[in-house]
């Protein structure tokens, strides 16, 4: 029986509260870490200072990236398996930044790069230099990190030299550098445990040791289709809850009407959850569960905006207050500009305590011959448009 549980919210607070309760309900013990699955780094602090402000103290958390829950997940079932059946841990030659420099050794051997499947690298490396190289390195780094999560099959089929998945041109050097990179070995890298395991966790009666008591994925917009069966693998045996952010309860789904904005923009969360919700072999759907945030008043553009995305349709025009500034949009003319304009912005929500530290650091920096100018007692507001709701 599958144990996993889908949790749908339109606030990331309804979702982290729903999560608590759950939590709470059933205290591991005192030296167990919690497992909760977290997409970025801003959310893993989040969550840990949310958790801490709401329960006093948050301690015995673990919330790793997907891939370091994987990396994680193989070293405790190894160190579990009295028998020696579970593979060691996963080779660390094979992990992004190792492979980055394995490849630049190898785009340095003129002799490997003469064979003939070799010719675009050739032609594209014609007369470059290291630099040249290391940035070619570590984008073939990078797409072989992509393929271990999203194609892990495609690698193992490159080991035995099969033949062409696809008629990408491209595909053929690439399994040629991969099996260099291999030197003949069949290491444990993290394509070949991943399918390794998620088959062996598929055909196991009972649950192996080193599986953790329970498994929370909070907030993320996109898995990759084999950590979904991954997850669905472990709730054979442990409970599985994932939250996703969803403005309302079908809205996700095919057909369903949605407000034109979700549409555009949560194409990623709408395949997550459809894949997550594909029946399992038994023909059964994991449940799914929607929590709905709080009410609010429609007194600013945001609040109707947050409203007209929970009711899945988009709102009638209204009277803009000239003093609503719950929503604005930054007209920057290139991709650096909104860094620190974000910064000012933000900091000037703390006005004055904003304007009283930039004075001082304006006022410590400077020398004695030539001090920087005062700061005017609040920033300037930088540039916004506001525009009303269709």
């Amino acid at each position: 029986m599958a144990l996993l549980t889908i949790v749908t919210g339109d606030s990331p607070n309804a979702l982290l509260a729903d999560m608590e309760a759950r939590l709470a309900a059933a205290p591991l013990p005192p030296f167990e870490d919690e497992r909760i699955v977290v997409q970025s780094l801003g959310m893993e602090k989040w969550v840990r200072q949310q958790l801490a402000l709401r329960q006093g103290c948050a301690a015995s958390l673990d919330l790793p990236f997907p891939a370091a829950f994987c990396r994680h997940l193989s070293e405790q079932l190894h160190r579990g398996a009295a028998d020696g059946a579970w593979a060691p841990g996963i080779d660390a030659r094979f992990e992004e930044q190792a492979l980055i420099w394995r490849v630049f050794a190898l785009l340095q051997q003129e002799a490997l790069l003469a064979h003939e499947v070799f010719a675009p690298l050739r032609h594209y490396l014609h007369g470059a230099d290291d630099a040249k190289r290391y940035g070619l390195a570590q984008r073939i780094a990078g797409r072989f990190d992509e393929y271990r999560l999203y194609r892990p099959e495609l690698l193992i089929d490159w080991e035995a030299d099969a033949a062409p998945r696809t008629a990408n041109a491209h595909e053929g050097w690439q399994a040629a550098l991969w099996r260099a990179l291999l030197q003949g070995e069949r290491p444990m890298h993290f394509a070949r445990w991943f399918l390794q395991t998620i088959e062996r966790l598929e055909q196991l009666a009972s649950a192996p040791a080193g599986v953790p008591s329970r498994v929370s994925v909070f907030g993320v917009s996109t898995l990759p289709p084999l950590f979904v069966r991954l997850l669905r693998a472990v709730s054979r045996f442990v409970p599985v809850h994932v939250y996703v952010l969803a403005p309302d309860a079908d809205s996700w789904r095919d057909g369903a009407s949605r407000h034109p904005l979700f549409e555009s923009f949560g194409q990623a969360s709408r395949d997550l959850l459809a894949t997550l919700t594909i029946p399992d072999a038994h023909g059964v759907r994991p449940p799914i569960m929607h929590v709905p945030s709080a009410a609010v008043p429609r007194d600013t553009l945001l609040h109707r905006l947050q409203h007209d995305l929970r009711a899945a349709r988009a709102g009638a025009p209204f009277a803009l207050a000239g003093t609503d500034r719950s929503l604005t949009v930054h007209v920057c003319y290139s991709p650096l500009p909104p860094t620190p304009r974000c910064a000012r912005t933000t900091c000037s929500s703390w006005s004055p305590m904003w304007s009283s530290t930039r004075r001082w650091r304006r006022r410590s920096s400077a020398t004695p011959a030539r001090r920087a100018p005062e700061a005017s007692p609040t920033p300037t507001a930088p540039r916004a448009w506001r525009f009303p709701i269709a």
